[in-house]
């Protein structure tokens, strides 16, 4: 899934795709809505959060967060 969702947002940078795609193509739960899988070279998992405030700590002072907990957006 992560390859794929990589694709869609390099397909998205590249101007190939929209960004307001990503909600659909995921609710719609069909592979083949989603287009190629990016190679796995290079691909890697860097950090994981385990809390929002972890998050935080790593984030500009003006990125906006929208917690799943409220579905509401947060700005520091």
């Amino acid at each position: 899934m992560v390859r794929i969702m990589v694709q869609h947002l390099m397909d998205i940078g590249q101007g190939r795709k929209e960004g307001q795609d990503i909600p659909d193509v995921i609710q719609a739960r069909n592979r083949e809505k989603t287009g190629k899988t990016a190679p796995a070279e290079g691909l890697y998992l860097e950090k994981i959060y385990l809390s929002e405030e972890e998050l935080r700590a790593d984030l500009p002072d003006d990125t906006e967060i929208i917690s799943k907990k409220n579905k509401e957006r947060i700005t520091q």
